[in-house]
């Protein structure tokens, strides 16, 4: 659907003409990580590079077009706000400070070099539509009343991940264990949380204390993030439970690669 709703998009502004597409991938749509938008950016890139007959990745249009994603991605799911657009636009890992008015304002690339050592990325839940269960969130956020918190729960989460991430420091786990806990309290009480893997894995031997898990999306079984010393044995409980569940572990790493592409012979 993402697919064909960036290709209409796409010929409503330039008539695409009769072509042929065929599309290639190893993404489930249920994995929850940004599949829909890997989708719309990777096709409106390729199509641009197509039609125009481009040669080279331009990094500022590359912005442009990624700004084009965003807006698709808010006509077509009610909301959005663009991290997904531009993480996989930038790759690796990023800080952003919106700016709604001149989108998407400052982003800065960080190092993300110890990130596989402190995550891994579990994929294969129920998945949902990011429109669906992202409008049920947000209105159970108003309706609680309890939205500013969860903000401010979640910066101290980014910040505790962040210095995790920079001092590469198995000391400061707990803290990141606690930061995360204190996030999930609220959101935990949300619509299509995903109790059944909370009941699972909080019974294990040291959960949130020197491991924790984490969901990713609005809370619904999307991606989760196992987050412990993955070069101890520390998280193979928490594997070994989610495999069972039928999860599997994206094995491929982290990088900054980004939104790219490439002329084959194909074309």
């Amino acid at each position: 659907e993402p697919l064909l709703q960036t290709l209409s998009a796409y010929d409503n502004e330039q008539p695409l003409g009769d072509i042929s597409l065929r599309v290639r991938s190893e993404i489930d749509v249920k994995s929850g990580f940004g599949s829909s938008t890997a989708v719309r950016l990777a096709a409106l890139l390729a199509l641009d590079a197509f039609i125009q007959e481009r040669l080279a990745v331009d990094p500022q249009l590359a912005e442009e077009q990624a700004r084009q994603v965003w807006r698709l991605q808010e006509r077509q799911q009610l909301f959005a706000s663009g991290y997904d657009v531009l993480t996989q636009l930038k790759g690796g890992l990023i800080e952003w400070h919106p700016d709604y008015s001149s989108w998407p304002g400052p982003v800065v690339q960080l190092p993300h070099e110890n990130l596989g050592r402190w995550i891994q990325v579990w994929i294969g839940g129920s998945g949902a539509p990011t429109g669906v269960l992202g409008e049920k969130v947000r209105s159970w956020l108003q309706r609680t009343q309890i939205e500013d918190e969860l903000l401010q729960r979640s910066e101290r989460l980014v910040d505790a991940l962040r210095q995790l991430n920079l001092a590469n420091d198995p000391g400061l786990l707990p803290n990141l264990a606690q930061a995360n806990r204190e996030h999930r309290q609220i959101l935990a009480q949300a619509p299509s949380y995903p109790q059944a893997l909370l009941a699972a894995l909080e019974v294990l031997p040291a959960f949130d204390e020197s491991w924790t898990f984490k969901t990713t999306g609005a809370g619904g079984e999307d991606a989760v993030l196992l987050i412990g010393d993955t070069s101890t044995h520390s998280l193979d409980a928490a594997g070994a439970v989610l495999s069972a569940a039928g999860w599997q572990r994206l094995t491929r790493g982290f990088d900054a690669r980004g939104a790219n592409w490439q002329r084959g012979s194909d074309y």
